[in-house]
């Protein structure tokens, strides 16, 4: 996993500021580039504004856009490009991020909508389903960068290459970090003729050859598992500050990415959120 380019979708909320300036340090960290991008919204339209107030927005929009550029380029020293896009704002970010062979797109969990700080938002929900992309989500309340605990909830042996990855790339960054292992079956369950449990001891092995501080909590079937991650990303006392979820596939749909257990987290939780799919 390697960060050179990292897409930035913003609508001058303030959601997407803080979005904006966790990928600014990151793009510090990585010395990689920041592409930002405003889509202009077709459902506007709906709305009767009509099409002769577009190039009006469209100018107003390039200027913001140059001046958050440069706020980047002072504060951080990292290059910053900028786009604007008129149509559908989750294809263009979907379209926008392949073409610019984005590494990562990180997003505010809630636009200018008006949706409550409590549920992402309709693009951000939509982004973390459709992506192949690593997405990387940070709520409204979360103004300053700090990823030194994380939360790697394992679900399947296919997701912890990605969560190896990104986790070992967050460790190396930081002085001072702490993962949490959470796989989905206890070893001490016979049961399971899948072996559901091998997930846990791969990357668990993988992290010891790095010499990476963790630790692991077993969490067997019989209820929610997404209640468990949420309740551990709840919980102050282990006050995790980064939650690495994979998107698994939906089997009933292949156009989505996202299973129910993720989805709900993408939803419910309240500390930034790394969506990977396998």
């Amino acid at each position: 996993m390697t960060i050179r380019k990292i897409l930035v979708p913003v609508d001058f909320s303030g959601s997407s500021t803080n979005a904006l300036q966790f990928a600014a340090t990151f793009a510090a960290k990585f010395k990689a580039s920041i592409h930002l991008l405003h889509v202009i919204d077709n459902d506007y339209d709906l709305f009767g504004t009509g099409y002769r107030l577009k190039p009006l927005r469209f100018r107003e929009t390039i200027q913001q856009l140059g001046i958050l550029a440069m706020s980047v380029l002072n504060e951080y020293q990292v290059k910053c490009f900028y786009t604007t896009e008129y149509g559908s704002v989750t294809h263009n970010i979907l379209k926008n991020a392949v073409n610019l062979n984005t590494d990562m797109i990180v997003m505010g969990k809630n636009g200018s909508n008006g949706m409550m700080a409590a549920y992402a938002g309709t693009h951000t929900s939509q982004m973390a389903e459709k992506t192949k992309i690593p997405l990387f989500i940070v709520p409204e309340n979360i103004v300053e960068y700090k990823i030194e605990r994380m939360l790697l909830p394992i679900y399947k042996l296919s997701a912890t290459v990605q969560q190896f990855h990104a986790m070992t790339l967050l460790a190396h960054l930081e002085r001072q970090f702490f993962g949490l292992l959470l796989p989905v079956l206890s070893p001490d369950n016979n049961d399971d003729p899948d072996g559901n449990d091998q997930p846990g001891f791969t990357l668990q092995s993988k992290l010891e050859q790095q010499d990476i501080n963790y630790s692991m909590e077993y969490y067997s079937h019989g209820s929610d598992f997404s209640e468990k991650v949420l309740a551990c990303t709840n919980n102050k006392e282990q006050a995790f500050d980064l939650v690495v979820v994979n998107a698994s596939s939906n089997r009933q749909n292949p156009d989505f990415n996202t299973a129910y257990y993720p989805q709900k987290i993408v939803h419910a939780c309240t500390i930034p959120i790394l969506v990977l799919n396998t």
